[in-house]
């Protein structure tokens, strides 16, 4: 028996060589992300947004960390740990997302709604409802049928919530851009407008990184579903196989690439990671 576990392993392990190294690339990068918001080198990261995608960073963590080895626990346990995951990563896009509207449209609302001790009570409140989520739609269905239901209309829904207060934070956003630009170019007026494109290109990252959220999750679990049913009607092909193996790989590459999408979008976080990282000065 101990022989016959040990060959069983070895092939997984050969067998899903790839998922190993997306998880691996998503460890390194979150951890990375993690560390720039503890250490603060540029004393930017103390406000709502960034615990929000702190939070969003320890989601996608714990899917890099968890996926590779999902078939090492039992189907129910398995379920679970990536639904309550999941959930919270999507409820947590849309909280960024809400997090911006009334920063950019209700500014006095926002700074007494969204202090320190609000927003980790909000934090923890979130992986509640995730958890709750995740038990009640793992124990109350038997199989994975409810992932291609439940689910992915989630994600869409949470996408397309997220595009609308997109929409409305845009147009609050272009209207105080046009009011600014009537003014005299002041000291002041000149921060203002660097304010609001800063504020205009995170959320435009946010939205972003949702859509490439549903993209990575929902057609794997499409073909999750297929290829269940097709296996318990013993009917699976090699072709299922191999379409699931590469939208594996596509799920696990979303969850991993944040941090480099941060970087690439947004000053703070690429100057925060060359002080730390590159030992030199930020870039301009």
């Amino acid at each position: 028996m101990a022989v016959e576990h040990q060959n069983e392993t070895s092939n997984f392990k050969l067998e899903y060589l790839y998922v190993y190294i997306i998880g691996l690339y998503g460890v390194i990068l979150h951890l990375l992300l993690l560390n720039a918001f503890l250490k603060d080198p540029l004393k930017c990261f103390r406000n709502s947004a960034t615990y929000l995608v702190a939070n969003l960073a320890v989601c996608d963590l714990t899917i890099s960390l968890y996926e590779p080895y999902s078939d090492w626990f039992n189907h129910l346990s398995s379920d679970i740990i990536r639904i309550i995951v999941i959930t919270a990563s999507m409820i947590t896009i849309i909280s960024i997302s809400a997090d911006r509207y009334l920063m950019v449209v209700h500014p006095l609302k926002h700074r007494y709604l969204m202090n320190g001790k609000k927003i980790i009570t909000f934090i923890v409140l979130i992986w509640i409802l995730a958890s709750l989520n995740g038990f009640q739609e793992t124990l109350l269905s038997p199989t994975n049928f409810y992932l291609f239901s439940i689910d992915t209309c989630f994600g869409v829904a949470i996408v397309l919530a997220t595009a609308f207060l997109y929409v409305l934070t845009s147009i609050s956003l272009h209207k105080q851009t046009r009011d600014l630009a009537l003014q005299n170019a002041s000291v002041f007026n000149r921060s203002q407008a660097t304010r609001l494109l800063k504020e205009r290109r995170f959320v435009r990252t946010i939205l972003l990184i949702a859509c490439i959220t549903v993209i990575g999750i929902a057609p794997y679990w499409i073909v999750e579903y297929v290829f269940i049913t097709k296996e318990i009607l013993d009917e699976k092909t090699r072709t299922l196989d191999i379409l699931l193996c590469f939208f594996g790989a596509l799920f696990m590459f979303t969850f991993a690439t944040n941090p480099l999408i941060y970087f690439l979008r947004l000053p703070k976080y690429k100057k925060s990671f060359c002080i730390l990282y590159y030992w030199r000065r930020p870039l301009n």
